[in-house]
């Protein structure tokens, strides 16, 4: 790079920031504002590797040129700390920016160490002040967390109220269901204890009757055997009883063809019928089913022996009357 090359966007040498940056070095009072400036100004036109050499080449150290470069960030041209000289607006630049033009004001009569002290001592009083505030802040915030935690808590707390009266009541429902449970599984109990006591007496009672049921047996076999003695009896009884009231139907037959065929006098036939009568009556009596359909017969054999007795009667008392003997 030759000296007179352009390398800024004035339009500026690096001769010529050179020669400037040595003038105002050489004036210190007024001239810190525009130093930075020219710094600022040649720093953003070196290339990368320049800054440090023409730093050292202008004698000035990286840290020396940082401040005034600071300066012309931090500083306008208009305040009054660009009034004052570099080291009183380096001693300036320690305090906050909204404290440093009261400060100026009063630094016309301190010197720079005076300035620093008491730009210190602003700093630390403004320090504690925002840490007073900080903590005023922290202890705002910590107030509002424990509100706001308390308030949890009692909203936990009264959930856990709730929660708690709601398991008293689930524990004395419980506890009552526990009772009817209880009560239910005694009185099951006495069913089950009756229910064992019938079941013995049943059980003791089928022990009984199936030792009763050989003897039973053994009666019932004999009942049964008279029975079927008994019937065949009747049975027997019923078939003689058959047997004689035909062989009385037949006799009755044979008499009465015999007393139709020969000619018989009225004593005869009545004696006849009488005695057909008779017998019509034991054959009923063997057979008394029959009783209901000869009843029409009956009658009309009644009222003929009734007859035939009436004239018996009149027969005899004409013959005692005649004096003749029957």
């Amino acid at each position: 790079m030759t000296e007179n090359t352009i390398i800024t966007a004035s339009g500026r040498t690096r001769e010529e920031i050179t020669a400037s940056v040595r003038i105002h070095m050489r004036s210190m009072v007024n001239n810190a504002l525009e130093i930075g400036m020219d710094l600022v100004e040649m720093k953003e036109a070196c290339q990368h590797g320049e800054w440090l050499p023409w730093l050292k080449e202008i004698g000035l150290s990286a840290s020396t040129a940082a401040n005034y470069m600071r300066i012309a960030r931090e500083v306008n041209g208009d305040s009054k700390m660009a009034q004052l000289p570099y080291t009183k607006i380096l001693a300036l630049m320690a305090a906050p920016k909204e404290d440093r033009e009261a400060l100026a004001e009063a630094a016309g009569d301190m010197s720079a160490a005076e300035i620093r002290k008491l730009t210190e001592e602003r700093n630390r009083a403004a320090a504690a002040a925002n840490t007073e505030t900080v903590r005023a802040d922290q202890a705002e915030e910590d107030a509002k967390r424990f509100n706001q935690e308390n308030a949890s808590l009692r909203t936990q707390i009264q959930n856990l109220q709730a929660k708690l009266e709601k398991a008293n009541d689930d524990k004395r429902q419980a506890e009552a269901g526990c009772r009817i449970l209880k009560n239910s599984i005694e009185k099951q109990s006495e069913t089950i204890e009756d229910l064992r006591g019938k079941l013995i007496i049943a059980e003791n009672q089928q022990q009984i009757e199936v030792e009763r049921i050989p003897e039973d047996y053994e009666l019932i076999k004999a009942e049964l055997a008279a029975a079927e003695r008994e019937a065949k009896e009747l049975i027997d009884a019923a078939a003689d009883a058959e047997a004689r009231a035909a062989a009385a139907e037949a006799a009755l037959e044979d008499e009465r063809n015999e007393r139709t065929q020969s000619g018989a006098s009225d004593f005869e036939k009545m004696h006849f019928a009488m005695k057909t009568f008779m017998m019509q009556c034991e054959l009923m009596a063997c057979r008394p089913e029959g009783l209901l359909h000869e009843k029409e017969r009956v009658q009309k054999d009644v009222a003929r022996l009734r007859q035939w007795c009436d004239a018996m009667d009149n027969a005899l008392t004409l013959h005692v009357a005649e004096g003749e003997v029957v």
